[in-house]
């Protein structure tokens, strides 16, 4: 942008006004010269800019400088580039975004549990067969599950659920002492229940796990009330209950 004011100056005399040099005739110059300020800003920026290359000219090269806190560098590069650092304001922040970034889980190197859990499996979603039922009748056992008998407290109510051959009944009891805590007591059949684990999530997030007895129960004690998913594991297969209420 060329100056409209008379006398002009030129970009030396705008050098001279940023560091302070130029004599009072100029300074008064750019005061009253919107053209001339416009022009000093830009100026400044480039000096900014080009300060700071050469401030890095002497940083390390950045291969170098992020196999420094891995450990690959000699001891006397080592100590060379720490020296450095100390004093570089720009290489301490790299440092800091690739600490930052090599901290951050992956989600393709690093999958979620149950991510990595279904890729491995043969996923099946278990159907809900009934609706939840209230325990009643003879000693409260449910003709599907006799084998809960011995698991059993005071319940609330069973579901069932099937899952190709499986047939799953759940049942949900009170947790003796503890209100708005449940426990859950579980029966699959179908399946010899050895080597077979249940893992009960929330929010996509792990609860608890327990084994699978040969007889086909599992129990989980002490839980929260809330919706839950659980997860019957067992090579090469995997049952999910989703949207459990407990």
């Amino acid at each position: 942008m060329t100056c409209t004011h008379n006398p002009q100056i030129d970009d030396v005399d705008l050098l001279m006004a940023l560091d302070g040099e130029a004599g009072a005739e100029v300074k008064m110059h750019v005061s009253q010269c919107p053209q001339c300020q416009l022009r000093a800003a830009e100026l400044a920026a480039v000096q900014r800019l080009a300060a700071r290359q050469l401030l890095r000219a002497a940083c390390p090269p950045a291969l170098e400088l992020g196999e420094y806190p891995m450990g690959l560098l000699s001891a006397h590069r080592s100590a060379a580039i720490r020296q450095h650092v100390a004093a570089c304001p720009y290489c301490t922040q790299e440092l800091a975004q690739l600490a930052s970034f090599m901290d951050s889980p992956d989600p393709y190197l690093h999958p979620a549990p149950w991510q990595s859990l279904q890729r491995r499996m043969n996923v099946l979603v278990a159907r809900l067969t009934s609706a939840p039922q209230q325990i009643a009748g003879l000693f409260g056992t449910p003709p599907l599950a006799p084998a809960l008998a011995g698991l059993r407290g005071e319940a609330d109510a069973t579901l069932s659920y099937q899952a190709g051959d499986l047939e799953i009944v759940l049942e949900v009891q009170k947790n003796g002492g503890r209100p708005g805590h449940k426990t859950l007591a579980g029966l699959v059949m179908g399946i010899d229940g050895a080597g077979m684990t249940a893992h009960l999530w929330r929010a996509e997030e792990p609860v608890a796990s327990t084994g699978v007895d040969t007889l086909g129960n599992f129990i989980f004690h002490d839980l929260e009330t809330g919706r839950y998913e659980l997860i019957l594991a067992s090579e090469p297969d995997e049952v999910h209950i989703q949207d459990l209420l407990i």
